[in-house]
């Protein structure tokens, strides 16, 4: 790829701006953040750990909301899932000594309960440091794994994992191999980094006290054996072999030859004040190779006390770059991505800035077309750094998916997690292919968007579009142009994508709820005396419904449709005046 060499990132700065004025983390805090859209406006919100909500206004500032419902006095990690599979984005907060781990659902009116069923009810028995959302069971509703690190926070027992049966409660497996013993465990991912359509469970275990161990690292047997829960351990060399101090799990196509590598980052602070390297594994066809710095660049070779790591195409040039925060006080490290070598550079100022660092977020918060970064830091450490690299003429796509859930034969999570999206365009005359996994923890306590960006350097479109979803659904998708975003229900349109904002004219139309269970209500304006079509047709493309209105009043109109005899599943909702013509997607449960 063709580097860019002017500095991407500015610091966000207003004296206005609530986010900007919040403080920073506490020492010791280690706490993480996420961007997700948790109010559905369309703009990526921002949660920190104890430092609260913040609400996109949409004109590039943040307010902090102060009625949330959420937990903001204490904490570590984060991970954010629709795990009711109700249309909201609901988070999971952990943390120890007196306050344990929560769930919190998301109301949908902008506030937040914490649930109470069942095992959820009891905090102090989930205690922990990192979680992860992933749904290992193929079951369309997300699990949850935490991570118990013995010793730290008033932890005394072994990681957990949390079975989400479908009716908003959990169900805790303590049977499991990733819940038997105790260990320093830190933060845990989930990936299917054999693309055998399971998610499997990777722990770091970083001792923190001057040794190293293996981590922990267990594959899923569920496509194998059928036989849910059933994990064993990873044995193979090297990259269940190597001693470390490892923090978490990053997996990611970094070269795109189409497998998922794997980075680990490793910290080791007390005997070593310097830390040690983080570790980069290349796969080849299963196979993975320790790089060497001769190989890769300082990647792989620079010391410190590595926290978390984001893998973001920062310049648009059509590969993964990294990002990667520091304990301390010390610097982070930022390395460009240029043709699978790495460069470290220090002239951008998500480099300059002397803190204790702990998580990291990343999403294009300002819909700009490139993706931005906040990092969670002691004070005054802690700042949003907005990207410019749309502004160097480098395009880019942004895919936002949506499962259909379980009301399917065979449907995925609402949110998505765990599916797969390739994309292929031709960038400075060849042709690559790049890979995004949608995870829910891939930093340091931390989840970065869901939402999939690909750079595309000089590319104007996308030659083509693959989804693998958890179900086992796979949607191949056309050509679409560059600098758009894009949202993809699940199955829905397996030759084309709607566009964000659903129209393909000139008619402005809402419908209520989405989802639906029966009663969808459609409401937009009528030019004039003229025919009005309304037809919902399914993702086959086949009608469900038309209705034709001839005595539409000029201006507004509302109108009612009873859908409670619909099947369940994915649907288009088309409104026909004159020559006019738009659609918008919505979902029946």
């Amino acid at each position: 790829m063709q580097a860019i060499q002017a500095q991407l990132f500015t610091v966000f700065e207003s004296e206005t701006d609530d986010l900007v004025n919040a403080p920073g983390a506490a020492s010791g805090a280690y706490n993480g953040c996420s961007f997700v859209d948790y109010d559905n406006d369309g703009w990526l919100d921002l949660f920190w750990v104890r430092g609260g909500l913040f609400r996109n206004n949409g004109a590039g500032g943040f307010e902090k909301v102060t009625t949330s419902g959420l937990r903001t006095d204490a904490g570590f990690g984060n991970t954010w899932s629709d795990f009711d599979n109700d249309g909201d984005i609901d988070v999971f907060v952990s943390g120890g000594n007196t306050r344990g781990s929560s769930m919190h659902k998301n109301n949908g009116d902008g506030t937040f309960t914490k649930v109470t069923d069942g095992i959820l009810n009891d905090s102090l028995a989930l205690k922990g440091w990192g979680i992860a959302f992933g749904d290992y069971d193929n079951n369309a509703y997300t699990d949850i794994v935490i991570a118990a690190p013995f010793g730290f926070a008033g932890i005394t027992d072994g990681n957990k994992l949390l079975s989400n049966n479908g009716t908003g409660s959990f169900i805790r497996i303590d049977t499991s191999i990733i819940c038997q013993g105790t260990a320093p465990y830190t933060i845990p991912s989930w990936s299917d980094y054999d693309h055998d359509g399971d998610v499997d469970c990777f722990i770091g275990s970083g001792p923190a006290n001057g040794t190293v161990a293996v981590d922990y690292l267990y594959k899923n047997q569920f496509k194998e054996t059928g036989i849910a829960n059933y994990f064993t351990r990873i044995t193979e060399a090297p990259i269940s072999t190597d001693l470390v101090d490892g923090q978490i799990w990053n997996w990611i196509d970094y070269d795109n030859d189409g497998d998922l590598d794997a980075y680990l980052t490793n910290y080791l602070g007390v005997s070593l004040g310097l830390g040690m390297p983080n570790n980069l594994y290349r796969n080849d066809a299963d196979t993975f190779t320790k790089m060497t710095a001769a190989e890769v660049g300082p990647i792989v070779s620079d010391p410190g006390l590595s926290l978390g790591s984001v893998w973001e195409d920062f310049d648009n040039d059509g590969d993964l770059d990294c990002f990667v925060t520091k304990d301390g006080p010390a610097y982070c490290r930022y390395y460009e991505n240029n043709d699978g070598v790495f460069t470290g550079i220090t002239s951008e100022p998500i480099t300059d800035f002397y803190a204790a660092h702990y998580g990291a977020t990343s999403g294009d918060y300002d819909k700009d077309g490139d993706v931005d970064l906040f990092v969670s830091a002691t004070n005054p450490g802690k700042k949003l750094f907005i990207n410019s690299a749309s502004e160097n003429g480098n395009k880019w796509i942004n895919i936002e998916l949506k499962g259909v859930g379980a009301t399917l034969i065979a449907g995925s999570n609402f949110s998505a997690i765990g599916a797969t999206v390739r994309i292929k365009a031709t960038i400075h005359g060849e042709t690559i292919w790049q890979m995004r996994e949608i995870s829910a923890q891939n930093s340091f306590n931390s989840m970065l968007s869901l939402q999939a960006e690909f750079g595309l350097g000089d590319a104007a479109s996308i030659d083509s579009l693959i989804v693998e979803w958890p179900s086992g659904i796979i949607d191949y998708c056309g050509s679409l142009s560059a600098n758009h975003f894009y949202t993809m229900f699940e199955g829905a349109c397996p030759e084309d994508i709607v566009s964000i904002n659903n129209t393909t004219n000139n008619i402005s139309f809402s419908l209520s709820p989405n989802p639906v269970t029966d009663l969808l209500t459609i409401v937009f304006d009528v030019n004039g005396q003229t025919l009005v079509t309304v037809s919902i047709t399914d993702s086959a493309g086949k009608n469900v419904l038309v209705q034709t209105f001839a005595s539409l009043s000029p201006g507004e109109n509302k109108l009612d449709f009873q859908l409670d005899k619909l099947p369940a599943g994915v649907y288009y909702c088309n409104i026909t005046q004159a020559q006019q013509h738009s659609t918008k997607l919505f979902t029946k449960h």
